[in-house]
C-alpha cells in the first residue's frame, strides 16, 4: 500500500486484451491499474482508472511590429496589415495557445504535432520541425484534472499576395502513463483554429475622400472669387 492510500484502498496493475484503434482485425495487450477497495463493505469493489488528454487550439495573439494584439475571437482570428511603403516592413508573429488537459485519473505526458499555416514559418525554438509544414513538442507530465499550456510562435512570409484565410491544427499523437493505458477516447485528440490576415484600407479611403473634399473646397472659392472681381469690375 502506497503512503498516500487511505485504510482498505489498494492499488493494483493487471492487464486486459483490447482491439488495436488503428487496426480492427488485431487485438494487443495493455497494462492498466485500478483500485480495490472494501472499506465500509464486506464485498470488495473494482474501480478502472481511466486515462485520456485533450487538446484546444486557439490563436491567441499577434505580434505587429512589437505591439501586441489580443484576439477576441481565438478561433477566428483576424488582423489587418499596412503595407503601404511609408510605413515600416510588416513583421508579424501569430501566438497560438495549446491547451492539453488531463481528464482522466492517471498522471501521463504526450507527444503534441502542430500544423504550420500556409504563407508562415515556425518562430521558436521549443518546437522541432517534423516535415514540411508540422512541428513537435512533447509535455510535461500532466497530472489528472491539471492543464498544460504550450506555445506556438509562427512568422507571417511578408508578401502581398499572402493574405486570406489560414488554419492551423495540432494533435495528440502519442501518450505516456505510468500504467501504460490506452486514453478511453481519441475523439477529443485533435483541435484547430483559423486566421484571417488581410491589409488596411479604411485610412487609404479616408485619404482620398479628404483630398477630394479639398479640391471642391479650394475649386469653389476660387470660382467665387471669380464672380466677385466679374461683379466689381
Amino acid at each position: 500500500m502506497q503512503e498516500d492510500e487511505e485504510p482498505g484502498e489498494v492499488i493494483i496493475t493487471f492487464n486486459i486484451i483490447v482491439d488495436d484503434l488503428k487496426d480492427d482485425k488485431k487485438t494487443r495487450i495493455i497494462e492498466n491499474i485500478a483500485k480495490v477497495d472494501s472499506k465500509k463493505t464486506n464485498k470488495t469493489s473494482i474501480e478502472v482508472l481511466p486515462f485520456n488528454l485533450n487538446i484546444e487550439t486557439e490563436v491567441e495573439s499577434f505580434n505587429i511590429n512589437g505591439s501586441i494584439k489580443q484576439n477576441s475571437n481565438p478561433k477566428l482570428a483576424k488582423t489587418d496589415i499596412d503595407m503601404r511603403r511609408s510605413s515600416p516592413i510588416p513583421n508579424v508573429i501569430a501566438n497560438i495557445k495549446i491547451k492539453v488537459t488531463n481528464t482522466g485519473k492517471i498522471k501521463g505526458s504526450s507527444m503534441i504535432e502542430a500544423t504550420i499555416p500556409d504563407g508562415f514559418t515556425l518562430a521558436n525554438s521549443q518546437w522541432k520541425s517534423s516535415g514540411t509544414n508540422t512541428a513537435r513538442i512533447e509535455t510535461k507530465e500532466i497530472k489528472p484534472g491539471e492543464t498544460q499550456e504550450l506555445s506556438l510562435d509562427v512568422k507571417w512570409n511578408n508578401s502581398e499576395t499572402n493574405l486570406g484565410q489560414r488554419s492551423t491544427k495540432a494533435e495528440i499523437i502519442e501518450t505516456n502513463n505510468e500504467a501504460r493505458a490506452a486514453e478511453t477516447t481519441i475523439e477529443d485528440n485533435e483541435s484547430d483554429a483559423d486566421m484571417i490576415i488581410g491589409v488596411v484600407t479604411g485610412e487609404y479611403d479616408n485619404i482620398i475622400i479628404l483630398s477630394i473634399i479639398g479640391i471642391i473646397s479650394l475649386l469653389a472659392i476660387i470660382i467665387e472669387i471669380i464672380v466677385i472681381k466679374k461683379y466689381v469690375l
